[in-house]
């Protein structure tokens, strides 16, 4: 778009167009980069200004008649904007297919080499319909004697994996992914090769993520395989530390399955043979890479990625030991006090945490506790969701109030982004950073869900959830403003959800001829949809399956739909 000289620095690094604005390009404020411009830049040619000014004001008068006509085809508008939006998730790198019968091992390298990021991607079992990855699976299952098959084809294992790596963070598996999955394809002689133990509990995990379908037959059979490997982990000290990922995996997947009893015996068993491999002690985990053995089970980390995964681990442990009991009203295992001391917030587990500003009464420790904690009260209040007897009713107005309570506190220790009286947000930029926007969006989704559940049969709480979808847009269109976005696929299933309740709510001030609210209402679903196509810009392929991504925006197209 210009000559070398006006492009700003980032755009000239990379040799890619540039079209000059200040403070920002369009580029770099699109991928919330830097942007830069050298001293003496040549002032732009008065001719190509003039146009792109041109242009942005038609624009600008375009937006402005589409505002003043009527709200349904405003709905209309944006439903189409949404489809087009997720088709336009076909342009991303597409699924490399696997053979039947065919081994990846030649393809991925050993961990560590400098292309284990590209190769350790888990996309090979990206299908256009999840379904249909399900279903093959399940014939692949029924065609071998599980009971006599010590291991799973390599090919499977991945297909396995990865459907269960989209909702690695509810399982607190909190693991570097591209490094797991180049580990995965290791043969089992390999010191780096993953444990049976841990590579079942996946394959659980996967099956409990079905809801039920095609791949719930086969829960059973790798509860037990889990359970045998991990007897066996423990036995001959075999990997302890794939041996408490595939405990705290186990525990979590007793926790969605509402086995209380067990899940608190995996907790209790985890958090005290945690506590015998020293990982309550920060300077366990990272003191210098290969010294002498000390008196834990665990002997110090060898490099500095082992020492970075037993901050994971910690982090894991330390908040799933604490969340989980609270599902059913118990205290937490481990009491805050110096029992488990926390992991530094100076360790950087990726290199990409901020700091998130101090404030009284925290309830989270790191920025890795605060998106665990975060996520919790998001399960509780959407299993309460679901918890509708026959007659429509709610099982429990107490576990109303103890989620809302809950969702309270945690919102109360955060710190604030906006004054409650004005809805402005405040000058303070150290506070807008990505962490505790997740957190704030995360848990004003978490009370839209639960409010909005409850209003059915309980109209009161029909203005709150009201207030937690006005939240969700200030502070959507807050952190647009300061460039601040948290990549991560719970993001967008709250903007989905916030979505489908504008909708309704626009069809209601439709039928009262409110065609003020209607504009509003057009007006945050277009903010809302923006915000989401800033995240879907930084999505990796490894992080989370694009057809979930996809699947969320053709529903909320349709709850759009005229």
């Amino acid at each position: 778009m210009l000559d070398k000289p006006i492009a700003c620095l980032q755009c000239r690094k990379q040799k890619l167009k540039c079209d000059g604005l200040k403070p920002w390009c369009s580029r770099c404020n699109r991928l919330s980069k830097e942007c830069s411009y050298p001293s003496g830049v040549i002032k732009r040619p008065r001719g190509p200004l003039t146009e792109a000014l041109q242009t942005r004001i038609l624009e600008l008068e375009m937006i402005i008649h589409k505002l003043t006509l009527p709200s349904t085809h405003n709905l209309s508008m944006a439903s189409s904007k949404l489809i087009a939006r997720s088709q336009r998730l076909g342009s991303l790198p597409k699924p490399v297919h696997l053979p039947k019968g065919s081994t990846p091992s030649a393809q991925l390298p050993a961990p560590g080499s400098a292309d284990e990021r590209e190769a350790g991607r888990p996309v090979e079992s990206l299908v256009e319909d999840p379904y249909t990855l399900q279903r093959f699976i399940a014939q692949e299952l029924r065609s071998y004697n599980l009971e006599e098959l010590e291991e799973l084809p390599l090919s499977l294992s991945i297909h396995l994996i990865n459907l269960f790596l989209p909702s690695y963070s509810h399982y607190y598996f909190l693991v570097d992914v591209p490094h797991f999955m180049a580990c995965v394809s290791l043969p089992r002689s390999h010191p780096d090769a993953i444990h049976p133990c841990l590579l079942n509990a996946c394959y659980l995990g996967a099956c409990a993520n079905s809801g039920g379908g095609l791949l719930a037959p086969f829960t059973p059979h790798f509860l037990q395989r889990t359970r045998r490997f991990l007897h066996q982990s423990l036995m001959l000290a075999d990997r302890p530390t794939h041996f408490l990922w595939a405990s705290v995996v186990l525990g979590v997947f007793f926790a969605k399955e509402r086995r209380l009893l067990e899940c608190l015996s995996v907790a209790e068993g985890l958090a005290r043979f945690a506590l015998a491999c020293g990982l309550n002690l920060p300077d366990h985990s990272t003191k210098a890479y290969g010294s002498a053995p000390s008196e834990y089970l665990l002997p110090p980390p060898k490099n500095k990625a082992e020492a970075d995964e037993r901050i994971r681990l910690a982090h894991s442990i330390y908040v799933g030991c604490q969340a989980l009991p609270l599902l059913w009203g118990n205290p937490p295992i481990f009491p805050y006090d110096d029992q488990w001391s926390p992991i530094p917030e100076e360790s950087s587990t990726d290199g990409t945490d901020e700091k998130i500003p101090a404030n009284e009464g925290n309830l989270w420790r790191t920025e890795m506790h605060l998106k665990v904690l975060v996520i919790n009260t998001f399960e509780r209040a959407t299993q309460f969701a679901r918890s509708i007897t026959e007659n429509g009713q709610h099982r429990s107005e107490k576990e109303y109030l103890s989620i809302e309570s809950q969702i309270h506190a945690q919102q109360a220790s955060l710190p604030r982004l906006f004054d409650p009286h004005t809805r402005q947000a405040l000058e303070a930029s150290d506070a807008m950073n990505s962490h505790s926007v997740f957190g704030y969006i995360t848990l004003y989704g978490s009370g839209l869900i639960l409010h909005n559940s409850w209003a059915v049969h309980h109209p009161e709480s029909r203005p709150k959830m009201l207030e937690c979808l006005q939240a969700l847009v200030d502070i959507c269109s807050s952190a647009r403003e300061h460039r601040r976005l948290y990549l991560g696929l719970v993001n967008s299933v709250h903007i989905m959800n916030a979505v489908r309740v504008i909708a309704r709510e626009l069809r209601r001030s439709e039928a009262r001829n409110n065609h003020v609210l209607s504009i509003d209402h057009c007006r945050s679903v277009e903010l809302l949809l923006d915000f989401l196509d800033d995240i879907m810009l930084l999505f990796p392929a490894w992080v989370e399956a694009p057809v979930a991504l996809k699947d969320s925006l053709v529903a909320a197209a349709n709850s759009l739909s005229p």
